[in-house]
């Protein structure tokens, strides 16, 4: 049971990470297809937003995915002491 609990806490991290990594992109594409209307270089705007999210999409997983591991450690930890 403690096996299928941490597999599905494990699916639950990369779920959050990858719906971030969508909405991240998704931004990247809205906001370039506005400056590009803006700019009249619809084409190039866009394309230079969404090379430009990589970074931050790949820092905001990271970020999520170290958080929820430290709090899952530190849950594990806490557990541990208690049955102890």
């Amino acid at each position: 049971m403690k096996n299928r609990i941490h597999n599905l806490t494990l699916a639950i991290i990369s779920a959050q990470a990858g719906c971030a990594t969508l909405i991240i992109i998704t931004i990247a594409l809205v906001l370039g297809a506005w400056l590009g209307s803006l700019l009249g270089q619809r084409g190039l705007c866009i394309f230079g937003m969404v090379i430009l999210s990589v970074p931050v999409s790949l820092y905001v997983m990271l970020w999520i995915a170290m958080r929820a591991v430290n709090l899952h450690i530190r849950a594990k930890s806490t557990e541990d002491e208690s049955t102890n």
